[in-house]
């Protein structure tokens, strides 16, 4: 004969899987892969995504459909969000004539750090103008154009 308490106890671990099932760790809010640094075409993480681990020295050689100029184009100068979900800091660069960058032309990015709309922060010179993603280490990198005026451009989640 079971007893109440050998009746009940298959249920009641069947009703804690569920719960722990709604309330695993590992759910993040961030739009992006964990360890990558995610960027999106347009505005609120939408549109062509691209994601890197570690550099990206010429985005202008990722083919991406709809993005400029027109269907066809490529991912170079069309990034409008990104989502920094790495422990590390990033540099995003906009090239000039010729392939040129020059250092007020360097952003930083800080570690777990994201951004909806990079042409609402206040920077000139960054929505649709990034050609370059470069990670750096866990600290501030030390390198021209890396003040702390950037590196607020992404919001810590």
């Amino acid at each position: 004969m079971r007893t109440p308490a050998r009746r009940i106890l298959p249920l009641l671990l069947a009703v804690g899987v569920v719960v722990l099932g709604l309330t695993a760790p590992g759910a993040s809010s961030a739009p992006g892969s964990s360890g990558y640094l995610t960027m999106w075409q347009h505005d609120s993480y939408e549109g062509q995504q691209e994601a890197r681990k570690s550099y990206d020295d010429d985005l202008h050689n990722d083919s991406c459909s709809g993005c400029d100029p027109g269907p066809g184009g490529n991912f170079g100068d069309d990034m409008s969000s990104f989502d920094n979900n790495t422990g590390y800091w990033w540099t995003f660069r906009v090239d000039r004539k010729g392939g040129q960058t020059v250092d007020d032309d360097t952003f930083c990015v800080r570690p777990h750090s994201r951004d909806a709309d990079l042409g609402n922060n206040g920077v000139a010179n960054l929505e649709d103008e990034i050609s370059r993603v470069r990670r750096y280490g866990r600290t501030k990198p030390n390198i021209p154009g890396c003040s702390d005026r950037y590196h607020t451009i992404g919001n810590t989640y």
